[in-house]
């Protein structure tokens, strides 16, 4: 250190001069031509980075279009129960199962003669999953919005029920049609 506080103190003219000195510009050219291999490298390297730069641009445009144009209007998802809490997952768990079940009971009644009206009626009710795919939608706007969760739950509880009242009358229809049926077999002619 003490050097260099030495030689600048005995150069203080040089330093302080505007001008570099004569040949400085020569000197430094001619050391930027000597190490000329790393302007090369530079040279190369800049065009290759920005095609690189435009397959990734591309890339991702293709991507973010795929993902927001092609999958979305196949199937907008939302948010179930299950995402929201642990708690309104077994919720969920158990009003679908029950659910699934009483559809599985539906389908499994043999109505002879209604099995159109019966299709119809199972059409319906995959229709209603469409007020529940709504109200997932919104839950995945504002998942902590307690009146959705409490109508989602209220949902599965009415669709519950509903299913549970097509069981009772479809059970009824199908009883009394046995009924019918047997009666006609054991009449004496």
């Amino acid at each position: 250190m003490k050097n260099i506080e030495k030689y600048i103190i005995e150069n203080r003219d040089a330093f302080n001069s505007m001008e570099p000195e004569e040949g400085h510009f020569q000197r430094f050219e001619h050391k930027l031509k000597k190490s000329g291999g790393t302007a090369r490298i530079v040279q190369l390297v800049a065009p290759v980075l920005k095609i690189a730069a435009i397959f990734v641009l591309v890339a991702m445009s293709s991507l973010w279009i795929i993902d927001n144009f092609f999958t979305e209007s196949t199937s907008p998802q939302g948010v179930s129960l299950s995402e929201v809490s642990p708690e309104l997952r077994e919720v969920e768990i158990y009003y679908t199962s029950m659910i699934n079940e009483k559809y599985s009971e539906i389908k499994s009644i043999d109505l002879n003669s209604d099995e159109a009206q019966k299709d119809m009626l199972l059409k319906e009710l995959d229709e209603m999953n469409s007020v529940y795919n709504s109200l997932k939608l919104e839950l995945k706007n504002s998942p902590s919005n307690e009146h959705i969760i409490n109508a989602m739950i209220q949902y599965y509880q009415m669709k519950a029920e509903v299913m549970e009242q097509i069981l009772g009358q479809l059970k009824e229809l199908e009883t009394s049609t046995t009924l019918k049926s047997t009666q006609n077999e054991t009449t004496e002619i």
